[in-house]
């Protein structure tokens, strides 16, 4: 990447000061071995310009998606670090409203990808059925486009994780889900 997080942020209008934190953050000794919170940051930043290189949004929640990290981390030992209910953390207003404006027209959207961001990682388990699952929320019934954006993602999410078991299966499961 030639240009500096510091720019990436201004262009997205991220405030900086707290996303850097996520610097501090290290990694899980199965599921993110590639340094701390914010090199996986911006891997999956990185996948998101390739799959949504003209999607400005879905450029932007993928900066955003792990910020619940800053405050909910706890750390074990060193590379062995748990992140519980990050995404539930980073989808609070009060918490997003500190990287983005309140009255970002898409500021609920972000709010439900961030939230929901770690779900796509169990429905092969699981299965899906977007009908059924007890999570969904009402909007999407009449905006499938926003699962969609969910999974793919979900998709970039695992390219920018570097984990012992690998991702690619996964990813190929992701990949063939349609909505």
């Amino acid at each position: 990447m030639d240009r500096t997080i510091n720019s990436i942020l201004e262009e997205y209008q991220i405030a900086p000061q707290e996303f850097f934190r996520l610097e501090e953050i290290g990694g899980h000794k199965q599921y993110h071995l590639e340094g701390n919170a914010l090199e996986h940051t911006m891997l999956v930043y990185e996948a998101a310009c390739n799959m949504f290189p003209d999607n400005w949004e879905m450029q932007r929640v993928a900066l955003l998606h792990d910020i619940g990290k800053i405050y909910t981390s706890i750390k074990h030992a060193e590379n062995d670090w748990e992140y519980p209910d990050h995404s539930t953390c980073g989808a609070l207003r009060g918490i997003l409203c500190k990287f983005i404006p309140l009255n970002d027209p898409h500021f609920v959207d972000y709010q439900w990808i961030i939230r929901n961001h770690i779900k796509p990682l169990f429905w092969q388990k699981n299965g899906v059925n977007v009908d059924t699952n007890p999570w969904e929320e009402k909007r999407l019934d009449k905006n499938l486009a926003n699962l969609n954006n969910l999974r793919k993602l979900a998709i970039c999410d695992l390219k920018g994780s570097h984990s012992v078991n690998g991702n690619d299966e996964l990813i190929e499961y992701l990949k063939s889900l349609t909505f």
